[in-house]
């Protein structure tokens, strides 16, 4: 199963991200672990379009794509869950983030998903896609009763950016530094 994690274009003209997003390289790790075929696209990174990403979906044929959804950024992430649908509609939308956690209720009256995911998806979204593939049964956890083993998932593959420019070895070394620095907290 293909699997393309999103962080859709915000409406801010001219606001862009200079490192990878973090979040979305936990997933696509954890996915990838898991036997699934992940990538990142991150529409906060310079010269990130629509079209782009609509190119993107038609041309590597995604079986479910996941967004990141932040409140500024709802807009943008129901534009694009229409994108997906109008051009597959068998293409498995699903969504997370902050924007999720904080109001899932409204956010999925708000947003024309299939799932959402309310806290940590680093170990249910994998299990969430065997079940749709009909290959695991999947049974309710709350996500606090995880957090040891949240804990324990090891560095992101930082190949899911699919970085073109070399990245300078100052960023390398500010990076290793505050994944050493800050141990990974877990969202209840």
């Amino acid at each position: 199963m293909k699997v393309l994690l999103v962080n859709p274009i915000t409406g801010e003209r001219g606001m862009f991200a200079a490192t990878p997003n973090l979040g979305l390289g936990y997933l696509a790790t954890a996915l990838r672990k898991n036997g699934f075929e992940a990538d990142v696209w991150d529409g906060m990174k310079k010269d990130m379009t629509v079209k782009k990403l609509e190119e993107r979906l038609k041309k590597l044929d995604y079986d479910t794509v996941g967004f990141q959804v932040y409140t500024c950024s709802v807009e943008e992430a129901q534009n694009a869950l229409k994108l997906v649908k109008s051009l597959d509609p068998k293409i498995t939308r699903i969504i997370g983030g902050a924007h999720i956690s904080g109001d899932s209720e409204n956010a999925m009256n708000q947003l024309d998903a299939d799932y959402a995911f309310r806290g940590e998806a680093e170990l249910g979204l994998p299990k969430l896609l065997k079940k749709i593939n009909g290959e695991e049964e999947v049974e309710y956890a709350r996500s606090e009763e995880h957090t040891s083993e949240l804990q324990s998932h090891s560095f992101i593959s930082y190949a899911v950016f699919c970085l073109k420019k070399k990245i300078s070895l100052f960023f390398l070394l500010l990076l290793l530094f505050l994944l050493l620095s800050f141990p990974r907290l877990s969202i209840l």
